[in-house]
């Protein structure tokens, strides 16, 4: 999965007449909410470590603390994640 934060200024959505990013990166239907609050870092301009903390609300200390070290203030900054396979 990919995680795009926007430190911008600007929704990069927006000229589309959209919020975020309407797509899911992941098949299941179970993960709908999460790729919904995850797609929400790309969107409106992120105000720095509490607001990414604040739209993760729910999620891992883990998965939060990544999103934070990557922030970069100005840029949309994109990194990948992978979660191991359901057996």
């Amino acid at each position: 999965m990919t995680i795009t934060l926007n430190g911008t200024t600007e929704n990069p959505w927006e000229h589309y007449g959209l919020t975020h990013n309407p797509f899911p990166q992941l098949e299941s239907h179970k993960y709908l909410a999460g790729e919904g609050q995850i797609a929400l870092l790309d969107s409106k301009p992120l105000t720095g470590p509490d607001d990414i903390r604040e739209r993760l609300e729910g999620f891992s200390e883990e998965f939060i603390e990544l999103c934070m070290s990557n922030f970069k203030p100005g840029y949309r900054i994109k990194f990948t994640i992978k979660f191991p396979e359901d057996k």
